[in-house]
């Protein structure tokens, strides 16, 4: 079994080295399906994320937030956790660590029935996330247990199973363009 380090590299690569009309074609099937589903029409709090690279590109489903009245957060790299912030627009945003864009302002959003969309470099069937190996995500969700969470990918990022640790969260759902599924408890 490969270890999650080189699950990571691994994946990252083949993110990277997809062509952007594929990765904005999966990027707006995957939009679809968080858009038509119950869990974000009933949200009134979004977390999100700034896509960086060939990350799946949530903005269709940041645009239709902002245009119906949603709350939505945005992460901020503060010390050694991820703070999400509201944002108004994306004006709001500018370039933090890791050359992600990060909310410049506003205020801390901890509402615990919020949706989060969750970026990973790998899930496996069991809801279980690879991430860039630092640990914020983990660390935020252990705060929050209460987020209804939404493991964002496309479908070739899924694998059967890895070894997880125990500071690993695991993910209520997998998004990916064929659609949401539910992991079981």
């Amino acid at each position: 079994m490969e270890t999650k380090k080189e699950l990571r590299t691994e994946y990252k690569k083949k993110r990277n080295e997809m062509q952007k009309e594929k990765k904005d074609a999966l990027s707006a099937e995957i939009c679809g399906h968080i858009l038509g589903s119950r869990l974000y029409q009933e949200a009134e709090t979004v977390f999100v994320y700034y896509p960086l690279g060939n990350e799946v590109s949530l903005l269709p489903v940041i645009d239709d937030s902002l245009l119906n009245g949603k709350r939505i957060a945005f992460p901020k790299v503060e010390g050694e956790d991820i703070v999400f912030y509201q944002v108004e627009d994306l004006a709001g945003l500018k370039e933090g660590a890791f050359h992600v864009m990060e909310p410049s302002a506003g205020a801390v959003a901890e509402e615990k029935d919020a949706l989060a969309l969750i970026p990973g470099v790998v899930f496996d069937m069991d809801g279980n996330r690879i991430g860039y190996g630092k640990g914020f995500y983990d660390r935020f969700l252990g705060k929050y247990p209460e987020l209804t969470t939404l493991g964002i990918a496309y479908e070739f990022q899924l694998v059967e199973s890895f070894e997880a640790d125990m500071r690993d969260k695991t993910m209520d759902y997998l998004v990916t363009e064929l659609g949401i599924r539910k992991i079981s408890d």
